[in-house]
């Protein structure tokens, strides 16, 4: 087993097919000989090959046992990106573990990624609902990547997953609770308060504000700023917070302790705090549809009704473009056009007056 470099002899001189066509060929026993451009593309299938053993008959090639090779290869993503991975190859699995590689057919992938239900405990009963387009997406990715496998170690000609589109469902309207229902809301998360106010005021997402520290709180001059260093874009980002939320934060411990802990100490994780604080706080709040999002949706609307500007409100939440939040809350800058009016008449009622002409 060997990469070997088809461009240099081994006394490191120019071969006969220097500067042309693929570089390294990797040859694994077993499983067919394959050239790549690079040498670390060419390692990776080395070790990939090296991993699925010696090809074997695709009857005896189980899709189950794909997706956990293909899951092997995703140890290096961040804990966010394993979950979505095991996720996605867990409803994968459910429709396709036992199925043989060959016999997986794209009209068959398509038909299961639109027809994909998940089990749910609704009232306290499990019972099977439509999957979320997140979720089928998560489930084809997994199947997709499991396929590439077999196809890559010669089990099967081509990807039947390659084609299959996960569809598209409704998008959820951006909606924003009032300042009542967000006091509701923060008393009936009680002791989480502070983080309730923090998410609808400044706009930070519940992952981003889970991950702060007390040292991401800091103060510039009279101003309160918070650092969201790990964030959806990868991009760090500055983020304003309003005096009296910090006022309700607790400041005085290690810098580097997290800003929101459990009763037993420990840094809140995002999807343990919506289902045993969150969810049960919107229902005893009254607000039974709301979603955690909902909050930076509420923040963002507070925003542009203070008179924050389209690049105000972007850099806050740390949106790629003015475009994206412009197709997002546009449609609430239009709604305060009348606010803008009846500014600019109060500025002009002193001038006018001062100024009219004589009989006028």
């Amino acid at each position: 087993m060997a990469v070997t470099d088809l461009w240099y002899r081994r006394d490191k001189t120019p071969s006969k097919r220097h500067g042309r066509g693929l570089r390294y060929r990797v040859t694994v026993p077993g499983h067919p000989s394959e050239a790549f451009r690079t040498k670390p593309e060419a390692k990776a299938h080395e070790a990939l090959l090296l991993t699925t053993g010696p090809a074997r008959h695709p009857a005896d090639v189980k899709v189950g046992e794909l997706l956990d090779l293909w899951l092997r290869g995703k140890e290096g993503l961040s804990k966010g990106g394993r979950d979505a991975a095991r996720a996605g190859a867990m409803h994968a699995r459910e429709r396709w573990g036992d199925t043989p590689a060959a016999d997986v057919l794209p009209h068959e992938v398509q038909a299961w990624t639109a027809a994909m239900t998940l089990t749910r405990k609704v009232d306290g009963i499990l019972v099977r609902v439509p999957a979320s387009q997140a979720s089928r997406s998560k489930a084809l990715a997994a199947l997709r990547g499991a396929m590439a496998i077999a196809q890559s170690t010669g089990q099967i000609e081509a990807n039947p997953a390659a084609g299959a589109k996960p569809g598209r469902t409704e998008t959820r309207p951006a909606s924003f609770a009032t300042l009542e229902q967000v006091a509701r809301l923060a008393a009936a998360c009680h002791p989480y308060e502070s983080m309730v106010w923090l998410l609808a005021t400044t706009g930070v997402r519940l992952g981003e504000c889970c991950s702060l520290n007390v040292a991401s709180v800091s103060a510039r001059g009279v101003k309160w700023r918070l650092w969201v260093a790990r964030t959806k874009s990868g991009r760090p980002r500055s983020v304003s917070v309003p005096l009296s939320v910090v006022a309700m934060l607790s400041l005085n411990r290690d810098p580097a302790a997290p800003l929101f802990v459990t009763p037993r100490g420990r840094r809140v994780q995002k999807d343990n705090w919506r289902a045993r604080v969150f969810d049960p706080g919107k229902v005893s709040a009254g607000l039974p549809d709301m979603v955690p999002h909902d909050l930076r949706h509420t923040a963002a609307s507070l925003m542009i009704r203070s008179g924050a500007t389209v690049k105000d409100v972007q850099n806050q939440l740390g949106h790629a473009s003015a475009k994206m939040t412009l197709d997002l809350y546009g449609h609430w800058w239009d709604d305060s056009i009348d606010d803008v009016a009846d500014r600019m008449e109060a500025a002009l009622q002193p001038v006018l007056t001062q100024n009219v002409p004589p009989g006028g």
